[in-house]
């Protein structure tokens, strides 16, 4: 039976790349339209809002229409909406256009994961930890292209709209390679809203704590590095750098180790290797711990995000996931990204009153929960 795993990992590559693409070119975006770092952090909100608002609709949408037609619809939609923000003019569109690029990539987001665990059902192994790290290397990807395009001189419209082009060709031809849902993909009853159940509001709260500290290393351990340890500015960079080249490493051998070890062990490993890797990092201030200590966090968050996606969609469902997993994923994708979206201004406002030591142990506590919450991964009996 064709699963289409390797389509939909395509399709996973190409997000990371568009992702990585805007993200590194915010720079040229805020010089173009002289914002200060503010209102810059106000504009870049925008993504994360659209996506929160997105993604319960789009469960909906799943479960009556199939993930499959609903990655189809998505992947235009997101590469068209990557052209928009370097060619705004003012901060009101910009906010609007970076506002749509976050609700398309918020529905890629729900609709691929649920698919995900379709190809996973399929395959009967694990496969979700893998397909999050084509996303990671596709971020990779897309943020060392863009650096070497803006190295030559080559402004954001025209980067970006490049991207987007390649981006919905390469993606259609994927997107018509995906294999058709199984049973249960077409319109379901009930469609109303519905109050999540217990066991999803707890993937829900681990994958906010996984997300929550994958938004405080994207946004602080640069800062930590530079104001804090006293590292150059192009070594505090390599702080991130390590978190993502790890947490890519760990989500390509994560579905081998998952199927070894099963999830539940996995995750309490990994939380309590990334909560001791910054915890050192923090209380040992020097480069070294720094670089080894994000490290360790990335590898240890690389694999949770992906297992709660793939429990929300098989755990609590009968039947495909693209019925009863698809608005499970959506409610569980909503209350994690709640933590991405929460993790910059909680951070920033802690450490302006404290520090930036005392403000990032906020990530070492929301990574110690994840061992405590790993129990949840369990399959229902």
């Amino acid at each position: 039976m064709p699963t289409g795993r390797e389509a939909l990992g395509v399709v996973f590559v190409l997000y990371g790349a568009v992702s990585g693409s805007w993200a590194a070119r915010i720079p040229w975006v805020q010089s173009a339209l002289g914002l200060d770092p503010g209102t810059l952090g106000l504009a870049l909100l925008a993504p994360a809002v659209g996506a929160v608002c997105t993604m319960p609709l789009v469960g909906r949408l799943v479960a009556r229409v199939g993930s499959r037609a609903v990655v189809r619809g998505c992947v235009p939609l997101l590469a068209g909406s990557l052209a928009l923000p370097a060619v705004m003019p003012a901060l009101p569109p910009l906010v609007g256009a970076l506002a749509l690029y976050g609700a398309a990539g918020g529905a890629l987001d729900v609709a691929a994961n649920a698919h995900g665990v379709e190809v996973e059902r399929r395959v009967g192994r694990p496969v979700m930890s893998g397909l999050h790290g084509m996303w990671s290397i596709g971020g990779l990807l897309g943020a060392g292209l863009a650096g070497a395009v803006a190295a030559r001189g080559i402004g954001a419209p025209v980067h970006l709209a490049s991207v987007a082009v390649a981006t919905g060709l390469i993606g259609t031809a994927a997107v018509l390679r995906l294999a058709h849902p199984g049973d249960g993909a077409g319109p379901v009853p009930a469609m109303g809203l519905r109050r999540p159940s217990r066991r999803v509001l707890l993937l829900g709260l681990l994958g906010f704590c996984a997300l929550f500290t994958e938004g405080a290393a994207a946004d602080w351990s640069a800062v930590y590095l530079r104001s804090v340890v006293g590292t150059s500015e192009g070594m505090a960079a390599t702080a991130f750098a390590a978190f993502s080249l790890a947490m890519a490493g760990g989500r390509l051998v994560g579905d081998r180790v998952i199927a070894a070890l099963g999830p539940v062990r996995v995750v309490r490993t990994a939380g309590c290797l990334g909560a001791a890797g910054l915890a050192v990092a923090l209380l040992v201030p020097s480069t070294a711990t720094g670089l080894v200590g994000f490290a360790l966090l990335g590898l240890g968050m690389a694999c949770v995000v992906p297992l709660a996606f793939a429990a929300a969609g098989s755990g609590d469902a009968t039947g495909s996931a693209d019925t009863t997993g698809g608005r499970a994923i959506a409610s569980v994708a909503t209350i994690s990204y709640l933590g991405w979206l929460l993790a910059p201004t909680s951070i920033g406002g802690l450490a302006q009153a404290t520090s930036v030591t005392t403000a990032l142990g906020l990530a070492v506590v929301a990574t110690a929960l994840i061992p405590v919450l790993g129990g949840v991964l369990r399959q229902p009996r």
